[in-house]
């Protein structure tokens, strides 16, 4: 059966339903949702497994002109006044330059970034939070 503009199939009795149906009209199967954590963390598994990236268990064994895959959120943030987080560092590609005692420094788009892998407040402000990065790292490069 083909399936128009602003209509969704359901897998159960292969009958046409409206695109923001929450179940099925015809035998009341419910559609999955997006919002559900378990299918959103399906989805961000399998797209991890399509790139061939993994993450990274020790990040003292990165190497120099490694190139790491950052996704955003975790790591260094500020935490706001109503409890909520800005993160530091921005999401993206980074190539490795060197690995110290506290972290690891690599460029990417926006130039030269700092990886603080420790955990606590910074000594810098209160309101900054150290939390070790979440980082990804292609198949290959092992």
């Amino acid at each position: 059966m083909k399936v128009k503009r602003g209509q969704k199939l359901c897998k159960k009795c292969n009958q046409t339903c409206g695109a923001r149906a929450k179940i099925c009209k015809h035998c009341e199967e419910p559609f999955e949702v997006r919002t559900d954590p378990a299918v959103r963390m399906r989805r961000i598994h399998n797209k991890r497994k399509r790139k061939g990236l993994k993450e990274v268990t020790n990040w003292k064994e990165l190497r120099q002109g490694q190139e790491i895959h950052y996704n955003g959120r975790s790591g260094e943030y500020w935490l706001n006044a109503d409890g909520t987080k800005d993160y530091v560092t921005d999401k993206g590609v980074y190539k490795v330059v060197a690995v110290l005692e506290k972290g690891f420094g690599a460029y990417g788009k926006k130039g030269y970034t700092f990886f603080n892998m420790t955990n606590g407040v910074s000594s810098i402000s209160s309101m900054l939070i150290n939390s070790p990065y979440k980082i990804l790292v292609k198949n290959a490069q092992d």
